[in-house]
């Protein structure tokens, strides 16, 4: 049998009741008597020597006990008025000899105790002297010795100051003790059978390891707290957002006003033009009534002429005259020569009227480019002879020609030019619009893959933002705004998510690759956010409150050198000026500055674009005004030279001649015609025709009714020709008002434009009219519910601090801008940080440890059901079974994972997605803020209650059982056996290497078993070699006092004095 060291003398002085005591120990020990004796006061001795451990007494006597090493030392009597035995300054000693079977020596180990008032603290000291236990001055003049009169064999002894030198020093004497017998030995002394294996494991087999999660605790709670900054942060957002797009709609309200005007001024316009026409078939309807009423005159003009020819039959006797007849011939050719003339008139007055038209067609050719300059008048001078005339013509008209080729092929390149601004317009129109609405145009391939980004992460619930590079940086020194915008040029529209959700962001990708191409994701798991940046790179400058952006950041600009001259550029590898001369590969080149003309980094980037696009959109217009008022004076000569016929003016150009010879001729006649009609009988015989003459005045004044209808319609004609000049003015004013509409809202014009033709198709332009006219006012109505849920969503926000209406949006905006572009990136930093020291501090300070105390329960179950195995009691042998918690399985799983292993990011998207319920619920426990909050820690940081426990009971013959379901088929004793075996290969473990002692201690032991089985038990403690120490009532001597070496009985004289007597088993 293996040697051991063997206890075998206990000394107590001033310990409780008892003044000075030695108390004899052989293998089996039984202390016994009555309740109050001190049975549980020398376990507690023994206990406090073994471990050194003065602060924690055997709870088996009494449960409610509040036995202090103070209340021993000074023998607490709980008598009001007398609290304590001993009054004033008190010295205690325990002392514990024990002898080594090896060596065959002794050795005593023990301490002293001061108490210098019943207010202060015991002081405690240490002492391990080899000798027995006489040899040590305890007592001198029967008082207990001081520090320099406790001696061994008349040597002053050197005592061990603390605790923790005193319980090493024990732990080797002792046989250089396992740690584990320090929380054993204590337990074992308190040890009741319990009604389930789970209470038995927890308060004996496994020990208690505290886990400190204060600071754990602490940073969730500052996690959970910025998660709330960051959701509220996100709901001003999202209500922000909410005010955005209702001042969108109203602007797009506004817009869809703007194309319900146009369409209605286009309907007007149309209409007019419409009318235009109807009067125009109204003047050619006058027209031809007009023309009748002149057939009309002509008629009676006819038979008037045919009743003077009647009347001049009447006389024509006196036409036989000489007179007479010169007079008739004169007059025929007079009548001849004006007929001429009035057709020469006319002739002239077409001349006249087409020169007019050249003249007007030169005129505005001149206007627009630099051609030759002709004498017009030459044409309607009499002196200039037809043949210069025609060659004259010949030289004009080749003239209008070559400008009229000239002029259209101008009108077609202004139109396309003019086409070409239009669309620039409806495109700036289009970003202005965004701008206004706080969004900076990207690339559209950027934008579209943004919003599926976007899409997925809402459908998976991550809460994530999906931001574009440029959209996280900051530029702090302006004077490399343009170099590092000019460096970077496409890479600004990247696309930065977190790492965990890039694999995400890679598969959305790949979905979308056929109609999404050129966008970027960037893999922010693979770029280093720990680098320093060089202070003379184009990364100084950046700065980003996103870590992965300014990691980014560093990674594209990080090597380029910033230069103050092209000089200094050929000093480094990659270097760039401000003026953006680049130097890479050994290449100097200037960035085009198109790319950086339009800026995307900083906060001021969609100020400066939106006024960049606006001041395109200027100058644009003005193009344009400028192109339009070119074309309308090459449209104005276009007009002019095709109005010009020179066929007509050829047939007109000896009119000026002929009729100044015609006019020389008829004055001649006249002369001749008033000489003639002075001869006397000519105006005898004249008399006598004026009675046929009344005849001819009656059809005369018919003639006139008929030429006053005649001027009727003349007034009619020149009414309808004023209202087409009205028509013509304002529909010239109604084009104009378009134009200049066209130009300040390039994009609705074209929209109008187009709803405008598709109603045309089949509405009437009164109708179109009066359609848009009662659209116009439903519009109006949705702006004011819009506008009024606008006012209340703003003052909804933050109480209306930033004012309500359209015109306090900007400060909405800047709101939005601060928000989403600098606090919540910024809080968003903060939390990822949070995160990760949360991580690191949840997996050093509760998982690890949970995970390590849980491989070392199962370790230790192993060990002991290795020391079981062997060991029968009876016929049956035990082992503990251990399994997971049924109530905390998928907490156990998650703490035991793969992930809960360093390398492993706990926030990962993976170990999220299979534990985040589980987190959650860990999360809210430890940071449990209820009345019974501590006790909802200590369950969840107390890894012995992720595991269920059972005793396997094995016969000889194989067949097994388990403890929980037998357990109350069976007798007390029955069920206390497993228990008490257990506690036995715990202490075999212990004591299985080396020569060392080998106690094991028990209060109220046995309580519920009978005598053969208190038998079978203590015959099985020294199968096991153990030195037993047991304390029991009296009621329980007899039973277990014949199997004990050592009975020592307790007794107390009713005054507070104990003292013990050794008997043998025969003396009961």
């Amino acid at each position: 049998m293996q040697m051991k060291k063997k206890l075998t003398r206990l000394k107590l002085i001033n310990w409780h009741y008892f003044n000075n005591e030695t108390i004899l120990l052989k293998n089996t020990n039984l202390f016994s008597g009555e309740n109050g004796a001190g049975k549980s006061t020398i376990l507690d001795a023994l206990q406090l020597v073994l471990t050194t451990n003065s602060r924690r007494f055997n709870l088996a006597a009494n449960a409610d006990s509040s036995r202090t090493l103070k209340s021993y030392v000074r023998g607490k009597t709980g008598e009001e008025g007398n609290e304590y035995l001993r009054k004033k300054a008190v010295i205690s000693y325990i002392a514990l000899e024990v002898y080594e079977e090896s060596r065959q020596r002794y050795f005593v180990i023990g301490a002293k105790f001061d108490s210098p008032d019943a207010e202060s603290s015991v002081k405690t000291k240490w002492f391990c002297e080899e000798c027995r236990l006489e040899a040590l001055s305890f007592l001198v003049d029967n008082k207990p010795a001081r520090d320099e009169q406790f001696k061994n064999n008349g040597k002053k002894i050197s005592f061990i100051p603390q605790s923790s030198m005193a319980r090493d020093k024990f732990k080797r004497r002792l046989g250089n003790l396992n740690d584990k017998f320090f929380e054993i030995l204590p337990k074992s002394i308190a040890f009741k059978p319990m009604k389930n294996v789970k209470s038995f494991v927890s308060q004996f087999i496994l020990p208690e390891r505290t886990i400190d999660i204060d600071v754990l605790r602490e940073n969730i709670r500052s996690l959970k707290e910025m998660q709330g900054v960051v959701e509220e942060v996100r709901k001003h957002i999202a209500s922000l957002e909410e005010i955005q797009n209702l001042y969108n709609d109203i602007m797009r309200i506004d817009e869809q006003i703007t194309v319900t005007d146009i369409i209605v001024k286009l309907a007007d316009l149309y209409n007019k033009r419409e009318t235009f026409s109807q009067r125009k078939e109204e003047l050619q309807k006058a027209e031809i009534q007009f023309s009748t009423y002149q057939r009309e005159n002509e008629r009676l003009t006819e038979e008037i002429e045919s009743l003077n020819e009647r009347y001049t039959a009447l006389i024509v006797s006196l036409e036989q005259g000489q007179t007479a007849q010169l007079i008739k011939d004169i007059k025929n050719e007079l009548k001849n020569k004006e007929r001429d003339k009035n057709s020469f008139s006319k002739k002239f007055e077409t001349l006249k009227g087409q020169l007019n038209r050249v003249k007007t067609a030169q005129k505005q050719v001149l206007q627009v480019f630099n051609a030759d300059c002709y004498d017009m008048d030459r044409f309607i001078d009499a002196e200039v002879s037809v043949e210069e005339k025609n060659s004259f013509i010949i030289e004009v008209e080749n003239s209008f020609s070559k400008s009229k080729k000239e002029i259209n092929n101008s009108i077609y390149s202004l139109r396309t030019e003019i086409d070409a601004l239009k669309n620039t317009l409806i495109r700036l129109d289009n970003e202005i619009n965004k701008l206004q609405e706080n969004k900076i145009t990207y690339p559209k391939n950027t934008t579209l893959l943004q919003a599926e980004i976007k899409k997925e992460f809402k459908a998976r619930g991550i809460l994530s933002d999906v931001y574009i590079f440029s959209d996280l940086l900051e530029i702090s020194d302006s004077k490399w705004q343009n170099a590092v915008e000019g460096y970077l040029n496409t890479q600004r529209f990247h696309i930065i998510v977190e790492p965990q959700y890039y694999n995400i962001a890679a598969e959305v990708y790949d979905k979308c690759k056929n109609r999404i191409h050129t966008a970027a994701v960037v893999n922010t798991s693979k770029i280093r956010t720990d680098l320093t940046i060089h202070e003379n790179s184009l990364a100084s400058v950046v700065e980003s409150k996103n870590r992965y952006a300014m990691a980014y950041a560093y990674y594209l600009l990080g090597t380029v050198a910033m230069c103050d001259s092209v000089g200094e550029l050929k000093q480094h590898e990659t270097a760039i000026t401000q003026s953006c001369m680049l130097y890479k590969g050994h290449t100097l080149r200037k960035i085009n500055p198109e790319v950086y003309k339009m800026p995307y980094i900083g906060k001021y980037a969609l100020a400066e674009q939106l006024k960049i696009k606006q001041k395109e959109y200027d100058e644009k217009t003005g193009e344009k005004r400028e192109l339009e008022l070119s074309k309308r004076k090459y449209d104005a000569a276009f007009a002019a030279l095709e109005d010009c016929n020179f066929e007509i003016m050829k047939s007109v150009l000896s009119s000026p001649l002929d009729l100044r010879k015609i006019s020389d001729e008829i004055s001649g006649l006249k002369a001749e015609l008033n000489e003639a009609e002075s001869d006397m009988n000519y105006i005898g015989l004249q008399m006598e025709s004026e009675e046929l003459k009344s005849r001819i005045n009656t059809l005369q004044d018919k003639l006139g009714n008929t030429r006053q209808t005649i001027g009727k319609e003349e007034e009619k004609i020149d009414h309808i020709k004023r209202d087409l000049s009205e028509l013509e003015n304002s529909i010239s004013y109604a084009g104009s008002s378009l134009e200049e509409l066209s130009e300040k809202f390039a994009s609705a014009y074209a929209e109008a434009e187009r709803r405008f033709a598709e109603h045309q198709k089949t509405k009437a332009f009164s109708t179109i009219f009066e359609n848009c006219d009662q659209r116009r006012k439903g519009l109006n109505t949705q702006k004011e519910d819009k506008e009024l849920q606008l006012r209340l969503k703003q003052q909804n926000f933050k109480d209306g601090e930033l004012g309500t209406g359209l015109e306090v949006m900007s400060e909405y905006k800047k709101e939005y801008d601060n928000l989403a572009k600098n606090d919540l990136i910024g809080y968003e930093e903060k939390l990822c940080k949070m995160k990760e020291n949360c991580e690191m501090e949840f997996r050093e300070s509760f998982l690890a440890k949970m995970r390590e105390n849980i491989e070392n329960a199962i370790s230790l179950f192993k060990e002991l059901n290795k020391t079981l195995k062997p060991i029968y009691y009876g016929n049956d042998s035990y082992r503990f079974d251990y399994s997971p918690a049924k109530n905390r399985k998928r907490l156990y799983e998650m703490i035991t994972s793969e992930f809960n292993l360093a390398g492993f990011n706990l926030m990962s998207e993976q170990f999220d997605a299979e534990y985040h319920d589980e987190m959650e619920e860990l999360f809210s426990k430890l940071t449990e803020s209820s009345e019974n909050g501590e006790e909802v820690i200590s369950e969840y940081t107390d890894y012995r209650s992720y595991l269920d426990y059972d005793i396997e009971i094995i016969s000889r013959d194989g067949k097994t059982q388990k403890f929980s379901k037998i357990y109350r088929e069976k007798s007390g004793g029955e069920t206390q056996t497993p228990y008490y075996v257990a506690i036995a290969a715990s202490f075999t473990q212990l004591y299985s290497v080396g020569e060392t002692i080998k106690v094991i201690m028990l209060d109220e032991a046995f309580d519920k078993m009978d005598e053969e089985r208190i038998k079978q038990m203590l015959e099985f403690f020294k199968l096991q070699d153990f030195q037993v120490i047991l304390a029991a009532p009296t009621s329980r001597l007899e039973l277990i006092g014949e199997q004990s070496d050592n009975i020592v009985m307790i007794y107390t004289d009713g005054s507070h004095n104990s003292f013990t007597e050794g008997i043998s088993y025969d003396e009961l």
